[in-house]
């Protein structure tokens, strides 16, 4: 056994050796035209957990609503309603990936309508004089990740869904105007 131990750690370590994937060839850097880049929308949406179609969805759905109803503060509430419109894209996007493109669009069109009640909620929030500025920041990253989320899945769709998709692209659209009205102006 004490022999065994030392002659483990040895082909280990050798092992490990031989699987680095060093390799000393030299690269030539040829130039080649590349497309124009696309950029990225720098906005992480956050993990939905339970999607529809689990037998636990209705409880989500019911713990939802009872932390929408005990949220009182306009600034709290539009965030909320921010992360619930980020949940529900991203669970579009799982749904769409799943093949089930119906529910995925409906689902989207859901979280479109919780992005227009934290702009109302936003609106509220800033008339009782609160500081919404970072959030408006992160409404607007949001908004401008919505629409390219969306026609991404636009691409990936067609038919009714794809209409369906095409007019939560244009309320995010026309959101995202909503919200650069509200911006302080620079």
């Amino acid at each position: 056994m004490r022999k065994i131990f030392p002659l483990a750690l040895i082909v280990l370590f050798l092992f490990s050796l031989v699987t680095t994937g060093r390799s000393f060839a030299k690269e030539d850097n040829i130039l080649s035209p590349s497309p124009t880049p696309i950029t990225k929308i720098e906005y992480q949406l956050p993990y939905p957990g339970l999607l529809p179609g689990s037998p636990l969805y209705p409880l989500k759905k019911l713990r939802d609503k009872i932390i929408e109803v005990l949220t009182t503060d306009p600034l709290k509430k539009a965030e909320f309603y921010l992360l619930q419109s980020d949940k529900n894209l991203e669970t579009g996007v799982m749904l769409v990936n799943r093949g089930d493109g119906k529910t995925a669009e409906s689902t989207i069109s859901k979280g479109e309508n919780y992005f227009e009640q934290a702009i109302s909620k936003i609106i509220s929030a800033k008339e009782e004089q609160a500081n919404v500025d970072e959030v408006l920041g992160r409404m607007q990253l949001s908004s401008m990740k919505h629409q390219e989320v969306i026609k991404d899945l636009m691409n990936k769709t067609k038919g009714e869904i794809k209409s369906g998709l095409r007019k939560s692209l244009k309320r995010s659209q026309d959101f995202e105007k909503r919200l650069d009205e509200l911006s302080p102006k620079k």
